[in-house]
């Protein structure tokens, strides 16, 4: 949910300073995309507006275009692209001017696990503008101020927590930003600057950057939500052996251990993994994802040790999803202990 749908600011009297109709107060829907936007995207004005409206790159046009959903008893999926909402025109025509140059998303929730794992793939053109590469980052709004600590938020509101681990960028630095006395468009950077003013919310913001700024940047992100006695997960960055899949480990506190893997071939609709590898623990129930594969296709899975090798075979015991998902768990010892299934 985003600040515009959640609260906007108040008067003296708690009253909704914008109209709408948001959860707590009125909606600003109408104001800062940047308080309903997940990239932030600064472009410096070189093709997008710099107005209050197309704060952050995003504009009230585009589609989201899916390419790949589904909902099973396991899992929910969807993989989009992004990009063209942050075109300044409905005319597709004018959008390979655009400075961003793609932001697809893969969103996973595991539902046994009651995990979120979202993929996020950024990349900008190259900039001849004065200021330098164009600023990016990745917002997460939420509706007090949580706590960070390294590249790990905790948000605790009634009686619920929620975790937010950016596992990537592996250098990604958290700053928590308070809506209500939202600085945009100013970071910082730009002396004599001034804020919009009018575009507060009764919200804050995580911001997650890499501080180096390349042009392709990937965010990977866990959110397991609970109650507000929960432990937070134990995540790991890991790759598949022929860098084709990207993805996380995850050991949740009570014991449960998930591995995710997305593919990480470029392109709005990468093509398909029918091959791949990846290192897992051989000991213990362990839930596998892998999402970007052949969809409706048999894979044998084979566990020698702590290697996992997949392959797409008619013979397979495995079959991928209509969206190409590729879900199960296994116990590398019971299942796996000769090294065939």
């Amino acid at each position: 949910m985003s600040a515009t749908d959640w609260k906007s600011a108040q008067d003296g009297d708690g009253n909704p300073i914008h109209g709408g109709s948001g959860v707590i107060g009125g909606s600003l829907e109408a104001n800062e995309s940047s308080l309903a936007n997940t990239l932030y995207f600064d472009d410096f004005g070189d093709f997008q507006s710099t107005d209050e409206l197309a704060n952050g790159g995003q504009y009230a046009l585009g589609v989201d275009q899916v390419v790949a959903d589904e909902l099973s008893q396991d899992f929910s999926y969807v993989r989009s692209d992004l990009s063209s909402a942050y075109n300044r025109a409905g005319d597709p025509s004018d959008a390979p001017n655009r400075r961003l140059d793609f932001f697809y998303r893969s969103f996973l929730y595991l539902r046994a696990q009651n995990l979120f794992v979202v993929y996020d793939q950024v990349q900008a053109k190259t900039s001849e503008n004065p200021k330098g590469p164009y600023r990016k980052h990745v917002r997460w709004h939420t509706p007090a101020n949580p706590v960070i600590v390294g590249k790990r938020a905790q948000l605790d509101y009634g009686q619920s927590r929620l975790f937010l681990d950016v596992v990537l960028p592996a250098n990604a630095s958290l700053t928590a930003v308070d809506e209500l006395t939202n600085p945009d468009p100013c970071d910082g950077s730009d002396i004599g600057c001034v804020p919009f003013g009018q575009a507060n919310a009764g919200t804050y913001r995580i911001e997650v950057r890499d501080p180096t700024n390349p042009l392709a940047v990937p965010f990977l992100t866990v959110l397991q939500p609970g109650s507000n006695t929960s432990a937070a997960p134990t995540d790991t960055a890991i790759s598949s052996n022929d860098a084709t899949m990207r993805g996380v480990e995850i050991a949740q506190a009570g014991g449960a251990h998930a591995i995710v893997l997305f593919n990480d071939r470029p392109g709005q609709v990468p093509s398909p993994i029918t091959s791949t590898s990846y290192n897992a623990p051989s000991s213990g129930p362990v839930t596998h994802t892998l999402l970007g594969l052949v969809p409706g296709a048999n894979y044998a899975v084979v566990q020698a040790n702590d290697v996992v090798q997949v392959e797409q075979n008619v013979n397979g015991s495995r079959t991928a999803s209509p969206a190409g998902v590729l879900h199960f768990t296994a116990d590398g010892q019971l299942i796996f202990a000769s090294g065939f299934e």
